[in-house]
């Protein structure tokens, strides 16, 4: 006897325009598979027969489709709730995640971003505060022997104190092989210090990707990222810079859109296109992210957000262009690709934490400017009852009945756990009104 099967309700058909294909795509899973009518008839049939108590595939192409759908979760037994399924994914998955920590070794910057979030502190890291970090991942290697460990090492800009990062990353490597778990690093830097020795540094530290920012052609750049207190371009200096990673490390580089630079991603795709840096074997991914009123540090800059509409457009021209230029957006997340998500924040994650360099311990990155948000400090114990610890680990998207309805829950799990918090209903945000108005614009870029 067949296992009795259905549908899933994470199914999503889009119709490509002005072509007689279809897309089937899958939120649990991201499976997204392309038929032509003939074979969407086929698989419509087969998906039909299943609801009807059973199929048992009698032809090859029939067997293929059907195991088709079964891999990809298009079709489910009936036995299972899969509303359930998700949220056993979500808790399991946020509750026993690899340890993880964004480690801030400085709050100084040497650029004047005119859009930045965080408030201007020059505080480094010291050696007390090292020694608490590494105290702490040997205690949780010892006691837990977690199995994984990964470092983002943001700021601030982290390589303005880069022997900070070198000596807590000879600490961690040093960890990771008396204890035997897996060491993984990032980093986010703004690259205008990024010299050939540190990026031979940070490929012997582990570090296997960056984001860099870039905010369009030389002129638009400096305009919007300038040195502090030095004269110069820091776009000459990015540049020039990424010569020494691109290529070796995987590289993210971001462009930071709103309405004073929308038309300059484009552009600047042509600069890179001539540095010889796009292409699938050079793991460098421009992208573009919409510049937003993060925090009240950056309070100033609302009116010159883009809206929701504006920037998915400009950001689904931009998409086309880096394909254009042999980019490989398919079914990548910095091309708006809906990936599957186990939960979709680190900071409701048990063990993912925020370090700033005073030891201050936060578990969202946008608000280490904002010490009554600190859970502690790490040299002291961590108390589980802290409530600003309980507010994000209490999180829970199913609480919200629209959520638990939506047919797109699984690709947006309630969207952005701080803005919830700070009172936004999930279903009133930006994020739930972009996934809503977009995603089949989204799945056709991808599977088209």
């Amino acid at each position: 006897m067949p296992i009795p099967m259905k549908r899933s309700r994470y199914n999503r058909v889009v119709q490509i325009d002005g072509e007689d294909r279809f897309l089937l795509f899958n939120g649990v899973t991201a499976g997204l598979v392309s038929f032509d009518r003939q074979l969407f008839q086929k698989v419509q049939e087969i998906m039909n027969a299943v609801e009807d108590g059973g199929y048992v595939p009698e032809d090859e192409a029939g067997r293929n489709i059907y195991a088709t759908l079964v891999d990809g979760r298009f079709i489910v037994p009936k036995s299972v709730d899969e509303l359930d399924l998700l949220k056993v994914r979500y808790n399991a998955s946020r509750f026993n995640d690899r340890l993880s920590l964004t480690i801030l070794p400085t709050l100084a910057c040497n650029l004047a971003c005119t859009y930045c979030y965080e408030r201007a502190r020059p505080e480094s890291m010291t050696r007390e505060t090292m020694d608490a970090i590494c105290a702490f991942v040997e205690d949780r290697a010892r006691r837990e022997r977690i199995d994984r460990f990964h470092v983002s090492w943001y700021g601030g800009e982290p390589l303005l104190t880069a022997s900070t990062v070198w000596e807590l990353s000879e600490s961690f490597l040093k960890l990771s092989e008396q204890y035997g778990f897996r060491y993984t690093a990032s980093m986010t830097t703004n690259g205008t210090l990024l010299t050939k020795e540190v990026a031979d540094n940070l490929l012997r530290y582990n570090v296997t990707s960056m984001q860099v920012t870039v905010d369009g052609p030389k002129e638009v750049h400096d305009a919007r990222r300038p040195f502090k207190s030095t004269q110069g371009s820091s776009f000459d200096a990015i540049l020039g810079n990424l010569e020494h990673v691109v290529g070796r490390l995987t590289v993210a580089a971001r462009v930071n859109t709103d309405k004073r630079n929308a038309g300059a991603a484009v552009e600047l795709l042509k600069v890179f296109a001539d540095k010889g840096w796009l292409g699938e074997s050079k793991r460098f991914y421009p992208y573009m992210a919409a510049v937003a009123k993060m925090t009240e540090v950056c309070a100033d800059i609302a009116h010159e957000c883009c809206t929701v509409e504006s920037f998915f457009d400009l950001s689904m021209d931009f998409c086309k262009a880096c394909a254009a230029y042999g980019v490989p957006i398919k079914t990548h997340a910095l091309y708006h690709f809906p990936v599957a998500m186990k939960y979709n924040c680190g900071a409701i994650a048990l063990n993912t934490m925020v370090v700033n360099p005073s030891g201050a311990i936060y578990k969202c990155g946008l608000t280490v400017s904002d010490e009554s948000e600190s859970l502690g400090n790490i040299r002291e114990p961590m108390d589980l009852v802290n409530p600003n610890l309980l507010k994000w680990l209490s999180y829970d998207p199913f609480d919200v009945e629209e959520c638990r309805e939506c047919d797109l829950l699984p690709i947006c799990l309630g969207g952005c756990p701080k803005r919830v918090l700070e009172g936004e209903h999930p279903t009133q945000g930006e994020s739930c009104e972009y996934t809503k108005k977009n995603i089949d614009s989204i799945l056709i870029l991808h599977g088209g």
